[in-house]
């Protein structure tokens, strides 16, 4: 899993992901969702297999914002997991492959927030 720099305690972060097909080609997916937890596998802030609107292009940013990125009491409280679950075509068979990726970042607690 990738790890990202971390995000400042309910801030406002951005992901971008790319998406490859079997051969290492940029490929767009035809089909795609995020999900974000913590470190223990919770879900955060209902983000559960959001769809990403019109997944055109080879690469897509994901907007995170306020109680997406509210730090806890724990290491784990303040890990973010965004993992993503697609499809694409296939280059080789012309059928429905599925793809995902995921990437993991820390939040950084700021006292005063």
């Amino acid at each position: 899993m990738q790890q990202l720099t971390p995000a400042n305690d309910k801030s406002s972060y951005y992901v971008t992901l790319d998406f490859f097909n079997e051969e290492g080609t940029p490929v767009s997916p035809t089909t795609a969702t995020w999900t974000l937890t913590d470190g223990n596998g919770d879900i955060i802030n209902q983000r559960d297999s959001v769809p990403i609107a019109n997944p055109v292009g080879v690469s897509t940013t994901i907007s995170l914002w306020g109680d997406d990125l509210a730090a806890g009491t724990t290491r784990a409280d303040n890990t973010r997991n965004l993992t993503v679950e697609a499809t694409y075509v296939s280059i080789t068979t012309g059928d429905e492959k599925p793809l995902t990726k995921a990437v993991r970042f820390m939040i950084t607690d700021l006292p005063a927030i």
